[in-house]
């Protein structure tokens, strides 16, 4: 079984429109493979610029720069 992120996961955390809708999408994501991240994770959520793009989404009044 092969447990790298797929496609429909990145666009997926891509379109989330808040921090909490960002970790419910995350604990999918994790919860499908046992509770871990998928191995590629970093070059392919945090390094490609998936994860910046989605915070750039994010409408909130919270005070914190996302």
């Amino acid at each position: 079984m092969n447990f790298d992120i797929t496609e429909a996961e990145l666009n997926k955390l891509e379109k989330t429109k808040s921090a909490e809708e960002w970790d419910a999408t995350c604990d999918e994501i994790k919860k499908a493979r046992g509770g871990n991240y998928p191995p590629n994770w970093w070059a392919k959520v945090m390094m490609s610029g998936v994860a910046a793009k989605a915070k750039s989404n994010w409408n909130c009044d919270c005070g914190h720069d996302h």
